[in-house]
């Protein structure tokens, strides 16, 4: 063999070598692993979204909590899956961050390139809000936490609580929650916080806050038995309400800063009642939907404990307060099936809304517009009986989504909102950007874009 044949050889082997090497660098690794689940557009596959302690690789503490993307530059769906499995309760923060970015503006002449950059380039502040969805898994009693930025979710806990069937969100951070155990119903009160490890440097003890790949620790209180309403609100206060022996029905409120210390608000032989904040020193409680007798609204001040009657409603009634404008929506049966009602409860006006639905359970009032509000309708419409098999599990509805002003009257289909839905405990992001709720078919939790 020449020499000549033996480089052209060499030279040959080294392309091939070269044209492998890059083969597997930037073609192979951007296929698809043949059992990888795929994305069907509304809820993104993540491994582990909902996974126990056992299941977790202590070897990798640095990441052993982040089960959601981390690539924010996704295609997020106007109607989008939040959780996977049933959730227990949701709360809703909008969260505003600012950051920087390079705009691009007419510039002049330079004599150097960096002028250039500098004359046609300038750094503006960017504002970014964020709605944050934080949830309870029904299951487990694990927390999570998704955006409206990101497709998946972060395991924020790893303490299981099992059967979890309702939790009350004061904030992101702090909630009741209630379990059945023996036939019992077991509330708590928890709050949420970052862990700490005690530390000596120096012979001085010091506490380190844990890095945040961490989970959250819970501390919890303990509240009574068999509690049987829970409400919670925007100042700190919750209330919740317990029947004694004799079948008389006690509520107290305490502050989620000292939640050891109860105040006794109210106290009724009426033992079936909902409740709702009228305002900050106000609860609107009535007696629970039935259809066979007509129901009563009731007002208590909870600073001078005096009650106070406020309408006759008719059967099947519920009601959604405004704490911003003192309105009550409500909706009761008669003759001519469920119909709904505004009480002003200044004036004592009341007036029409164009609402066939169980209003107490399926709207919820705008955050910005204070006439406005978003009510989920059955399709088909419903009768006053419906309600009570509703509650019961008996039958399940679909529902359209409506946007109502209560001032001008008008009622508007919103768009996007396609889906064998049934919705309950709605809510709307701080901005209204997002109508958020859980579909009682199997419980899962949903947002809506209202921008999109």
């Amino acid at each position: 063999m020449t020499k000549k044949t033996a480089l052209n050889i060499l030279i040959l082997v080294v392309v091939v070598a070269v044209m492998v090497v890059v083969y597997f660098l930037f073609f192979q690794a951007d296929d698809q692993t043949p059992n990888q689940p795929q994305n069907n557009g509304s809820l993104p596959v993540v491994s582990n979204f909902f996974p126990e302690a056992e299941q977790r690789n202590q070897q990798n503490t640095n990441n052993q909590n982040n089960d959601r993307p981390t690539n924010i530059n996704q295609n997020i769906p106007k109607l989008r899956q939040i959780s996977k499995n049933p959730t227990a309760g949701f709360t809703l923060t909008d969260k505003i961050s600012t950051t920087t970015q390079l705009t691009i503006v007419s510039g002049g002449e330079a004599s150097s390139s960096e002028e250039i950059v500098e004359s046609i380039t300038k750094e503006e502040e960017v504002v970014v809000k964020e709605t944050f969805y934080t949830f309870i898994n029904r299951s487990n009693g694990n927390v999570y936490e998704s955006t409206s930025k990101i497709l998946g979710a972060e395991r924020l806990t790893n303490t299981t609580i099992p059967k979890v069937y309702g939790a009350y969100f004061s904030d992101n951070r702090n909630f009741v929650y209630q379990q059945l155990e023996g036939g019992l119903v077991r509330s708590f009160f928890v709050s949420l916080y970052e862990p700490e490890t005690e530390t000596n440097n120096d012979a001085t003890s010091t506490k380190e806050v844990l890095s945040s790949s961490e989970f959250l620790s819970l501390e919890t209180t303990e509240l009574p038995f068999n509690i049987k309403n829970v409400l919670t609100s925007d100042n700190g206060l919750v209330f919740y309400t317990t029947p004694d022996p004799t079948g008389v029905l006690s509520g107290s409120v305490f502050d989620i800063k000292s939640p050891e210390i109860e105040t006794s608000v109210f106290e009724s032989e009426m033992n079936y009642l909902n409740f709702s904040w009228l305002s900050d020193t106000s609860l609107l409680f009535g007696t629970k939907p039935t259809v066979d007798g007509e129901n009563i609204l009731f007002r208590h001040n909870t600073n001078t404990d005096a009650d106070s009657k406020v309408l006759d409603l008719g059967v099947a009634a519920t009601f959604i307060p405004n704490k911003k404008t003192g309105n009550i929506l409500i909706s009761d049966g008669g003759s001519l099936g469920i119909q709904s009602f505004m009480y002003n409860t200044l004036s004592g006006d009341q007036y029409e809304i164009d609402l066939k639905t169980f209003v107490g359970e399926k709207c919820v009032w705008s955050n910005k517009d204070e006439g406005v509000i978003y009510c989920a309708e059955p399709n088909p419409l419903i009768s006053p009986a419906s309600l009570i098999n509703w509650y019961k599990g008996e039958i399940s509805f679909n529902d359209v989504l409506y946007k109502v002003d209560a001032v001008s009257g008008t009622k508007s289909v919103v768009d996007g909102f396609d889906g064998d839905f049934d919705v309950i405990k709605p809510q709307l992001s701080e901005g209204d950007d997002f109508f958020v709720f859980i579909n009682k078919k199997d419980l899962t939790l949903w947002s809506l874009d209202l921008n999109n």
